[in-house]
């Protein structure tokens, strides 16, 4: 073989036409669509699951906080056998002026806003109080279809829930 007949020869080349640059632009173009499409389909993806793992959490904890709140309320002893017994426990308590007491007979963090707001109740409002709540237990109690949420209305509204337990705690 001959080193010239190696050799690169300009006239030999072939022009690239238009239609060689259409196709490559053409082809470069479609790769990046479809690269840029499997990335977003790829994020979108990624963003339902980090979603769904945080809805199974957050449904977890809930489920948690709700075995949480049932063995509580289980072990829970302060309350009636009915509404009215409830309630006269609850006066009871606020005429020796024990507000400890008197606020385990109400729900969960109720009894928080209960105790807060007794301490600071003068005499003459806390005998109004208990007059009224004698005044309700005259009257008849409004229960549900399941018997497990009645109220009082007149003079004064009083709510009461049954725990699972069989005892009626207050709800404010």
């Amino acid at each position: 073989m001959n080193p010239e007949d190696l050799q690169f020869k300009p006239e030999e080349a072939k022009p690239v036409t238009g239609r060689a640059h259409y196709w490559k632009f053409v082809t470069a173009f479609l790769t990046i669509v479809v690269v840029v499409f499997v990335a977003l389909w790829g994020l979108a993806r990624y963003e339902r699951y980090t979603g769904e793992q945080q809805v199974k959490r957050l449904a977890d904890a809930a489920r948690q906080a709700e075995k949480d709140d049932y063995a509580a309320s289980m072990t829970d002893t302060y309350g009636g056998k009915t509404p009215k017994e409830t309630i006269q426990l609850y006066i009871s308590a606020l005429e020796k002026r024990d507000f400890t007491l008197a606020t385990q007979y109400f729900i969960g963090d109720s009894a928080t806003r209960a105790s807060m707001s007794l301490r600071g109740t003068p005499d003459a409002r806390l005998i109004e109080i208990i007059a009224d709540l004698k005044k309700a237990l005259s009257e008849q109690e409004q229960c549900d279809a399941k018997m497990t949420e009645c109220s009082f209305n007149y003079p004064i509204s009083i709510d009461l829930k049954l725990y699972p337990n069989g005892i009626w705690k207050l709800g404010i």
